[in-house]
């Protein structure tokens, strides 16, 4: 399942690739997202242009993960 192609600061998303990224910031250029800072569970930072982020194969975050395992 694929999700909203809008980074969230502080949450966890899932690669297609098993690996998980959390965003740690946003930058805007004109009220529009321009970069996105993300880390790696090993704690490595990436900084990507926005169009790049869009490319991720991203299949869940984390909290949306978390809340079908709490309501179960």
């Amino acid at each position: 399942m694929l999700i909203s192609n809008t980074p969230v600061v502080g949450e966890w998303y899932v690669k297609s690739t098993g690996k998980l990224i959390k965003v740690k910031m946003l930058s805007y250029f004109e009220n529009n997202v321009e970069r996105v800072v993300i880390e790696f569970l090993d704690g490595t930072i990436q900084l990507l242009a926005f169009h790049e982020w869009l490319t991720l194969d991203l299949n869940k975050r984390i909290s949306d993960v978390s809340r079908n395992i709490v309501l179960r």
